[in-house]
C-alpha cells in the first residue's frame, strides 16, 4: 500500500468519526536523536547513582561492624555489671585477716586477695636486701 499525503483538512474533512487512540507513531531522525541523547544521559545517571549506592553501602557496612563492636561491648558490661577503665588503685593490707584489699581512688571496693608473701613482709631490712 503506497503512503499518501493529504492535508488535515483533508483528513478532518473525509473522516467517518474521530477519537482519540493510543497508536503507535513513527518518529522523525531528530526526534530519534533526541531519545538517544535522553537515554544516553539516563544511562549515565543509573551508573553514576549505582556507584554512589556502592559507596553509602561500603560506609554503612564499615559502620555497622563499628556499631557490632559497639554493642558487643556493651552487652558485655551490662551482663558482668562492669566495665574496664584505668584508674588509680589503692591496695589496702590486712595483716590480722592476711588479706589484701584494693579500692578506687573514690573510695569504691573492688576485691580482696591473700597477701603474698613479700606483702606479708614486714621488715624493712629484708625488704631493702631484696631490691638491691
Amino acid at each position: 500500500m503506497k503512503e499518501q499525503s493529504i492535508t488535515l483538512h483533508d483528513v478532518r474533512a473525509l473522516a467517518a468519526q474521530s477519537r482519540k487512540e493510543q497508536r503507535f507513531i513513527p518518529l522523525t531522525k531528530e526526534e530519534v536523536v533526541v531519545r538517544q541523547s535522553a537515554l544516553a544521559q539516563l544511562l549515565m545517571e543509573d551508573d553514576d547513582e549505582a556507584l554512589r549506592f556502592a559507596e553509602m553501602s561500603r560506609e554503612y557496612n564499615a559502620g555497622k561492624k563499628l556499631r557490632k563492636k559497639d554493642r558487643d561491648a556493651l552487652l558485655l558490661q551490662i551482663r558482668n555489671r562492669e566495665e574496664e577503665r584505668e584508674v588509680l588503685v589503692h591496695y589496702v593490707p590486712d595483716f590480722d585477716s592476711g588479706m589484701m584489699s584494693l579500692y578506687t581512688d573514690d573510695g569504691t571496693f573492688l576485691l580482696s586477695r591473700r597477701l603474698t608473701p613479700e606483702e606479708r613482709q614486714t621488715n624493712i631490712h629484708q625488704l631493702q636486701s631484696k631490691a638491691a
